[in-house]
């Protein structure tokens, strides 16, 4: 059981959402913030809740010209 343990990593009960998230890898942080719900983005800093929407409105814009293309 022990051996279980050390392999996971610490959890830190006092890390807030935004430094956890910039904690990821740079590919991960941003699926996660492309995909937050509104109300998690809300409690963001101002950085990531700035990288979040713009991130939203990259993915806005690709799915737009997505359809163009079908249509």
């Amino acid at each position: 059981m022990q051996a279980r343990n050390a392999a996971q990593p610490a959890v830190d009960d006092s890390m807030d959402p935004s430094t956890f998230i910039q904690t990821l890898p740079a590919e991960l942080r941003q699926s996660v913030l492309s995909d937050m719900d509104e109300s998690m983005v809300a409690v963001l800093s101002e950085e990531l809740a700035a990288e979040a929407q713009s991130l939203r409105g990259d993915a806005e814009e690709r799915h737009r010209r997505f359809l163009q293309v079908l249509c």
